[in-house]
């Protein structure tokens, strides 16, 4: 077997081994396409069946041999190679590759990444990409040897029916490939297309050239996102096909045959890839190939960081030169003639296209486009402050700053129900906040399953929501909060307009999903302005059924049946609905949603009863609820109704992180004063707790918190010669040198309270771009409970692993990468264990009178300056070679970035937070 092959098996054994059923079978396929024996054959297909069956899914093996050929390992049919060529600018491949991720549709698409020589960052982000997908697979030259010679890399690789070139500064859309694959073949004498763009020369939408008779770089519309224009252009497209002499090289797809009797691109004569695809189309044409624009297709052209402009105009000249050299004046200047006759057929086009983004002409679409195609998106692992290449249904507007978005209490158009299961009762104060944004008159359903809480929950409710008309209601332990929904509050929701259910739920079997519930209610009810958008949608769209989140990250893979189309099938055809096992609709995961009355009558109609759900066994699939939970899209698409996926505008998990782009709503001077006055006349002389923080080398502003405990000093220790003590802050001078030292002693101040706060038995270290909203006392509490534990600190919402923590600084460029490689194998060797915890350290509780403090942090202290300064890296390792425990601050994923308890702001220039005008100045 070919080595290529071994490293293929091996990647797809892993992915098994690991539960990734569905990549590996991408993987498995892959194998049986090129599989050049009979040897593993049945090895394959067994691994293909037994992933099948415990993803819940039959094994057909007629099914296996059609996707990838008449015969298991004969043939090629339908089977696409992508190759892009990588050299830097990595905010662009990301978007790329993530893209090619997520559009890949029902082709058997392989993608071969060429890192041309990529720097260090770039590399490594490609080589954990690439390795933790079974359909990417990464070569890698030594140095840069051009783009030119890139992708002949990857065609020699090439064994598909059809390879597609791309920049790796595009992002495809949906529906890409289909669009380029449907016109390739639309007659015999094709051999290569191009799709529309909005930076691709001839190919060009809305506006071919700009004033200057340049060619156009088309911005996006500030309305519309790409998804959005590409959708725009299929609708609009006739399918012309036309038939050009040349297609931009961008995103360029080739039948087989036309590499096997053209041969590759010239690499001596365009080596920096200017010029080559011009040739190429030329070359293919004298052999009789016709080459042709798919005018459904559309891929967003970002014009690469590769190269600054300058550079690449003077390559662009270049490959222009070389080009009349190979071919001649006269026959390039009759082909440019040639394109700008043939392209007119895309004029009328282009207006349409034009007016509606651009103009303020009545035929202007509403961004918000209700006739959406079944096409999940999902939310981003990783903090990130744009979803500029993601393709969304809706974005959802988040401001914090319009509590008065709408009159205090308002009658909307629609009568409004609200159901609320509430299993953990401990959430109730967060429901109580979250359901207080909705400003209309409603009636909220609440079922919960503790009898003991009922009053409590009753109350709670009367006196935190007065204006809501509320009903409690014990039900049993019972389909989770479908049986309740149903089976408790059935026909009472179905009588109102617009329903809105969520839950208090928590998935304590996996800790990635443990900050669902938050993703899923901050977008169906973070915010007055959000809940009003909602609510207006449904009053002036009657063709939207139901509205629910993106869905998590942590989902990826799983927005099929699973285990469940039996029972599923059972439940449809009981209530009259038609499922296919080959397709799903979109469906609600995680079960929270707004939704019309009568897009859910089927469903309410058919009078569930408690004793219809199963009785709960901590079940992750297969139950009554798991059916209806997937069936919510089949039943509102089947009583005429669309469903509409949706995001906020601002991430769920920095819903409290403030930036210049996102100011912080600063309370008013006075507000302020009296908050520190008041604080002044309660302020014990002899307060046992200290509250500490650092601004060193004038990287913040000294924060002025909004709510301040009596019970505690404030200790801010700074270097600078004059610092705003905001009216409370105790500031006590240190010296430092350069800026780097003053980061680290920063760090030094944080990891030695023992020094800094001699007579104070508790210290709650806060960093100096964290200002407090809430009450400190809870959090306190959690030490006067827990008086055995020394150090408490909020778990990592994203990690759990100081290795994983390691590659993220790594990647990050936060630290020298063999200073952290070093660090991390010396915790290796003495057997630190893996997902053992991360606490971050923006905010901790250290209880000084423990016994084993001290002994944690100078061992931390020592860490941080002999090893690696990132602290975070080395806190869990502390305290498990001492033996000791910690406790969590926070719970569900949540931290100091979407706590409404705090601010969090970025450094520096990237601040959110303006200060307070009016307050003291001390010299230091």
């Amino acid at each position: 077997m070919m080595t290529n092959n071994l490293n293929l098996l091996k990647t797809a054994n892993a992915l098994f081994r690991e539960g990734e059923y569905i990549k590996a079978e991408e993987v498995y396929l892959r194998l049986l396409r090129n599989l050049d024996s009979s040897a593993l054959l049945d090895q394959l297909k067994f691994n293909i069946k037994l992933g099948r069956k415990r993803r819940g899914l039959s094994f057909h093996e007629q099914t296996i041999s059609g996707l990838i050929g008449k015969e298991l390992g004969s043939g090629k049919l339908g089977t696409v190679d992508v190759i892009v060529p990588v050299f830097n600018a990595l905010k662009d491949v990301e978007k790329c590759l993530l893209s090619l991720e997520r559009n890949a549709e029902d082709f058997l698409m392989t993608v071969y990444v060429i890192n041309d020589g990529s720097d260090f960052e770039t590399s490594d982000w490609l080589r954990r990409f690439c390795a933790s997908r079974g359909t990417f697979y990464l070569v890698e030259h030594s140095k840069n040897k051009g783009y030119t010679k890139a992708v002949n890399t990857g065609l020699r690789m090439s064994t598909s029916d059809y390879i597609v070139t791309l920049n790796s500064d595009t992002v495809v859309t949906r529906g890409w490939l289909t669009a380029l694959y449907r016109c390739i073949n639309s007659d015999r004498s094709i051999g290569i297309v191009g799709p529309l763009s909005n930076a691709a020369s001839w190919q060009n939408v809305p506006t071919l050239k700009d004033s200057d008779g340049n060619f156009s770089v088309n911005p996006l519309p500030e309305r519309f996102s790409i998804e959005q224009v590409a959708k725009f252009i299929r609708r609009k497209s006739s399918r012309a096909y036309p038939r050009v002499p040349f297609v931009n090289g961008f995103c360029f797809m080739m039948k087989r045959d036309v590499i096997k009797n053209v041969g590759f691109l010239d690499e001596q004569a365009f080596p920096t890839g200017y010029g080559e695809e011009n040739d190429y189309c030329l070359r293919a044409s004298s052999l009789g190939y016709q080459l042709a624009i798919a005018d459904d297709a559309y891929v967003y052209h970002a014009k690469s960081k590769s190269f600054g402009h300058e550079k690449r105009k003077k390559l662009s000249q270049l490959g222009g030169q070389a080009l009349r050299k190979k071919h001649g004046e006269k026959l390039l200047s009759e082909k440019i003639s040639e394109i700008a006759e043939k392209v007119g057929v895309l004029d009328t086009l282009r207006r349409d296209i034009y007016t509606s983004l651009y103009s303020n002409s009545s035929d202007v679409e509403d961004p918000v486009d209700f006739s959406i195609e079944s096409s999940p998106v999902f939310s981003e692992k990783e903090y990130k402050l744009d979803y500029d290449y993601c393709g969304t249904p809706l974005v959802l507007p988040y401001n914090s700053q319009r509590a008065d978005a709408l009159s205090p209490i308002t009658n909307g158009k629609l009568d409004i129900g609200v159901h609320l299961h509430l299993f953990y009762v401990d959430l109730l104060d967060e429901f109580v906040s979250i359901l207080s944004n909705i400003k209309y008159n409603y009636t909220l359903y609440v079922s919960i399953c503790d009898e003991n809480n009922y009053n409590k929950v009753s109350r709670t409710f009367a006196e935190k929501l007065p204006w809501v008309r509320v009903r409690v209601k014990i039900t049993e332990n019972r389909g989770r909060d479908i049986g309740p929904m149903l089976s408790g509050f059935g026909k009472a929701l179905s009588q109102h307009d617009l329903i809105c259910h969520v839950h208090s739920k928590r998935s304590p079997h996996n800790i990635a999903k443990r900050d669902w519930r938050h993703q899923l209610t901050r977008t169906l009810l973070g915010s007055v302005t959000t809940v009003e958008c909602i609510v207006k949608l449904f009053e002036e769209n009657e063709n939207i059924g139901m509205l629910f989140p993106e869905y998590h990250w942590s989902l990826r893979e799983q927005i099929h049946w699973g285990t469940n189309f039996a029972i599923c099938q059972e439940v449809a055809e009981e209530t009259g609905l038609y499922i296919s096992k080959k397709s799903t609709l979109m469906f609600p995961a995680g079960s929270m949603f707004w939704a019309r009355g009568k897009a859910l009558t089927k469903l309410f109609d058919r009078g569930y009863t408690e004793l219809d759900f199963d009785v709960e066994k901590s079940q992750v699939d297969g139950t009554l609820a798991h059916a209806i939970e997937r069936l919510f899209g089949e039943y509102v698409k089947q009583s005429g109704y669309e469903l509409i996926q949706a995001r906020l505008d601002k991430p769920y998990n920095l819903i409290n992180y403030f930036t210049a782009r996102w100011p912080y709503p600063k309370l008013d001077t006075f507000s302020q004063s009296k908050i520190i006055e008041e604080y002044k006349n309660q302020k014990r002389d002899n307060n046992r707790i200290a509250v500490y923080s650092a601004i060193m080398g004038g990287y913040d502003n000294a924060i002025a918190h909004e709510a301040l405990d009596a019970s505690v000093d404030y200790l801010m220790f700074t270097d600078q010669k004059m610092v705003d003590d905001r009216g409370f802050w105790k500031v006590l001078r240190v010296t430092s040198g350069n800026d780097t030292e003053s980061v680290n002693m920063a760090r030094h101040i944080k990891t030695n309270p023992y020094q800094f706060l001699p007579g104070y038995d508790v210290g709650v270290w806060i960093d100096g771009n964290v200002l407090v909203k809430g009450d400190l006392k809870p959090y306190l509490d959690l030490l006067k409970r827990n008086p055995n534990v020394p150090v408490f600190g909020i778990p990592h919402p994203i990690r759990n692993c100081i290795y994983k923590e390691a590659d993220a600084v790594i990647s990050a460029g936060k630290a020298d990468p063999d200073k952290v490689y070093e660090q991390i194998e010396r915790y290796r060797s003495e057997g630190y264990p893996e997902n053992n915890g991360l606490v971050e350290t923006n905010f901790m509780i250290v209880n000084l009178k423990h016994p084993s403090s001290k002994q944690i942090m100078e061992l931390w202290s020592k860490e941080v300056t002999e090893s690696c300064h990132r602290d975070q890296l080395s806190l869990n390792y502390v305290l498990w070679k001492v033996n000791a425990s910690w406790h969590p601050l926070m719970k569900d994923g949540m931290s100091l970035r979407d706590s409404p308890d705090f601010a969090y702001f970025g450094h520096g220039k990237n601040s959110g937070y303006v200060a307070p005008r009016e307050v003291a100045t001390s010299k230091v």
